[in-house]
């Protein structure tokens, strides 16, 4: 008589485990990558944010209202700071304003800078 191999079914304790280490790892791998879009998403807004606050001001600037309060800025757009720098233009421009704004915001350790330029007529003309 010769006895016939009983073949196990089912898993082995070893095979779940190396299953149970393959999920661990891709859950692992999904939860840095959504850390990392999340901060990515929140720089884009500061980014538009500061984009935002550059434009208002150049905006303001323009109208004659002159520059938008540092109070207000920080009102409107808390993690955002706006810096105005005039000069006179020249060449072609001359007789002309340039007006250049820098909104800055940081985020850890990200830091947001934009610059925005116009050309305006000069407050004695006006």
């Amino acid at each position: 008589m010769t006895k016939h191999k009983q073949r196990k079914t089912g898993f082995m304790f070893l095979e779940i485990m190396i299953s149970l280490a393959i999920i661990g790892l891709i859950l692992v791998a999904l939860a840095m990558g959504m850390n990392e879009f999340r901060k990515m998403s929140r720089v884009q807004l500061l980014k538009q944010q500061c984009i935002a606050a550059g434009q208002s001001q150049l905006e303001s600037i323009a109208a004659g209202e002159g520059e938008i309060g540092e109070e207000d800025i920080k009102r409107l757009w808390p993690e955002v700071a706006v810096e105005v720098v005039r000069s006179p233009g020249v060449g072609p421009w001359e007789g002309l304003t340039l007006v250049e704004v820098a909104a800055r915001g940081t985020y850890f350790d990200e830091t947001v800078e934009v610059h925005l330029f116009r050309y305006m007529k000069s407050e004695s003309d006006c």
